[in-house]
């Protein structure tokens, strides 16, 4: 509500409703103590004022000249002068006679005309309000001034009533400090603040999963911290920015890019009540967000593959990739943790098993049926689709795809996998399925032809993704029953490798230059073969996703023809990895995988 003090040449806002924590309260700390603002003209001189609400009509406030001008002279848009009673037009109760002040009445003891009691209207109302002081007239003759000297005063009470009350007080005290020229006298200029220094990560660090924790050094007379981090190490406009207490602050993993291997930099300037800092140094770091990019089906046994009109595949909560249709239904696939942390920006793999999964991409493939186990009770059952790890980057190139074991999570308890028919709603959802490795993960099938000999849940690696879920809606015959899955032939594919796959940029090799790694993926020990079509100092290394340099296989002059070199991978973390080969001047990588 609003208030005119004409005695104080103050307006005030305060409360409607009794109970602040019923409103959007600006004080979290103290949610019990009701907050009144007010503008109070120190300078005096303040002659009238207008209220405006934010509606169509003459009620709102002026948006041309003129109707500036009718505001200086307590009019509203259509001319009419400010009256007493209702909202202060004719049309809402105004009665008269004319005012210079909008609800001038006393709102404590609800005397005369306030938003408190009008004499029997509502006057009472929500939304946007605005208040607009005048000053003067005042006349100026040439080179004269004339200064206007304004409070903008806060106060809070344990009522709405009491907060106005307190906001008279602190006027009057402000009012007797202005008069003897406390408020005006000039003042020492405040202490500048020196600069922060950066404590963590250290500069250049390479950090993955859990929330980044940014500390630095506290700032003598600094009350808060301006965190500042940009997309990139040159970036001119931080991507993520908060104001903080205290000299660390942990900003969750959802909030960061994601699949990003590219250097990003932080900043911190302190800030006082009454200075502002200098911006630390700029520092850099890596932080990994592994996450899944896309998701869309790139086959379909029907014909070509069509986007639907309405929704489609999508991968909650990553919305990227195309929407496609499958028969006459739409499908979508969800990987899901036992809760989500965010319904946008959730991370779609637990941390423990992340390591096992990006940057992999993966394929569903409707192609028949498979093996499968149903882990309430440990017995195999088949499903109709096969699971496969596609490689880092390579989705359409075979000679590295591995395929995985389905283990399915009995949702409905029907002892077997199932998709629910279609509901009133027009929509189903399946059994959850989790992934995972073969213990031997060799390119193809052996690996999973050998779990599938005996099937039971022990006997295989470790997992990929857990509780993945289709869903299908659309338009379907009201006699349809029974489950109906994607046609035979239908692949859909999962991206994760965006933005991870590219740890040397580089162009590729001639054909006189050879590089090859076998087996790939490995897990303890591959031969790395090459070839040279002419003598050459040779150097032969092993590089991480982020470029470092782990393991030199060979290095020094090599004669024409072909060579290998021993890895070792029983040192390496499981992972994605590059050999590098430099001969000469040419260069030739190759990427492969490390899984246990």
């Amino acid at each position: 509500l609003v208030h005119s003090d004409t005695l104080r040449q103050m307006v005030v806002v305060y409360d409607r409703l009794p109970d602040p924590r019923e409103a959007v309260n600006i004080l979290p700390e103290a949610p019990d103590l009701s907050p009144a603002f007010g503008i109070d003209v120190l300078s005096g001189g303040a002659s009238g004022a207008m209220a405006f609400r934010r509606a169509s009509g003459v009620l709102d406030a002026p948006n041309t000249a003129e109707g500036a001008r009718r505001t200086m002279q307590s009019r509203w848009r259509d001319g009419e002068p400010l009256l007493f009673g209702g909202l202060g037009h004719p049309e809402s109760g105004g009665v008269g006679p004319r005012a210079q002040w909008p609800f001038p009445g006393d709102p404590v003891s609800q005397a005369y005309w306030s938003e408190e009691n009008d004499g029997g209207a509502d006057v009472s109302h929500n939304g946007d309000k605005r208040l607009v002081v005048r000053t003067g007239p005042v006349r100026l003759g040439p080179s004269e001034r004339t200064t206007v000297d304004f409070g903008l005063l806060f106060a809070e009470g344990l009522s709405r009533l009491d907060a106005v009350t307190a906001l008279r007080e602190i006027s009057d005290a402000a009012q007797a400090l202005y008069s003897v020229g406390a408020l005006t006298a000039r003042v020492a200029e405040p202490p500048a603040l020196s600069k922060t220094t950066l404590q963590a990560p250290a500069d250049g660090d390479t950090l993955r999963m859990g929330p980044l924790r940014l500390a630095w050094d506290t700032v003598p007379g600094a009350e808060e911290y301006y965190v500042a981090v940009y997309h990139t190490a040159d970036a001119e406009d931080p991507t993520y920015r908060r104001r903080v207490r205290g000299a660390s602050f942990e900003i969750p993993r959802y909030d960061l890019p994601l699949n990003r291997a590219e250097p990003m930099a932080w900043t911190v300037r302190p800030i006082s009540p009454v200075a502002e800092g200098a911006e630390s140094e700029r520092r850099t770091f890596t932080y990994l967000v592994p996450a899944f990019s896309s998701a869309a089906v790139v086959a379909n046994a029907s014909g070509p593959l069509a986007e639907p009109a309405g929704a489609g595949l999508f991968l909650p909560p990553y919305h990227g990739g195309a929407q496609q249709a499958t028969t006459d239904l739409l499908w979508s696939f969800e990987a899901e943790e036992a809760s989500w942390v965010r319904v946008f920006h959730a991370v779609a793999v637990p941390e423990e098993i992340a390591e096992n999964t990006f940057p992999h991409d993966y394929e569903i493939r409707f192609t028949g049926s498979s093996t499968a186990v149903l882990l309430s009770t440990g017995r195999p059952i088949t499903v109709p689709f096969e699971l496969w790890d596609v490689g880092v980057g390579t989705p359409d190139d075979p000679a590295d795809d591995v395929r995985l074991i389905p283990l399915v999570h009995d949702l409905d308890g029907n002892g077997a996998f199932s998709l629910s028919p279609l509901g009133t709603g027009r929509t189903s959802t399946t059994d959850a399925v989790s992934w995972a490795r073969p213990l031997s993960v060799r390119p193809g099938e052996s690996g999973y032809l050998a779990w599938a000999a005996s099937a039971t849940p022990e006997a295989r690696g470790p997992d990929v993704l857990r509780r993945t879920v289709f869903t299908r809606s659309g338009q379907v015959s009201s006699t349809e029953s029974g489950e109906a899955y994607p046609e035979a032939g239908t692949v859909v594919r999962l991206v994760s490798s965006a933005g991870l796959a590219r740890p040397v940029a580089e162009p590729e090799p001639p054909a006189t230059l050879a590089l090859d790694v076998r087996p790939n993926p490995i897990d303890h020990r591959a031969t790395v073969g090459y070839r040279l079509a002419e003598p050459a100092a040779v150097r032969l290394r092993v590089v991480d996703v982020l470029g470092r340099e782990v393991a030199v296989l060979a290095e020094g002059d090599r004669a024409e023809g072909e060579h290998r070199a021993a890895l070792d991978a029983a040192a390496l973390a499981a992972g994605v990895y590059v050999v590098v080969l430099d001969a000469g001047r040419q260069r030739a990588v190759r990427t492969f995988t490390v899984a246990r």
